[in-house]
């Protein structure tokens, strides 16, 4: 199971849910944005990675400012 969350609230109940069902489900993998700070109890978990904002917004935004293709932004992402 892998898991995708846009704004990790970092609450203790949702910590422990993730270990339960990396325990009980097989959760190998939970992604989660830097929106929202992320405590230690989550950034110290071996199946937990955060992937940053900020580059992509100022691409976006820079692009629509320029009235360039925002689409060339998510396929710089995949090289």
């Amino acid at each position: 199971i892998r898991i995708g969350i846009s704004h990790n609230l970092c609450s203790p109940r949702a910590l422990e849910v993730l270990e339960d069902m990396r325990i009980r489900n097989g959760l190998t993998e939970v992604v989660v944005t830097d929106s929202i700070p992320q405590i230690d109890g989550f950034r110290d978990l071996p199946y937990y990675r955060i992937c940053g904002l900020a580059d992509g917004l100022c691409r976006t935004i820079n692009r629509i400012h320029c009235s360039a293709p925002v689409s060339e932004v998510f396929e710089e992402d995949d090289m």
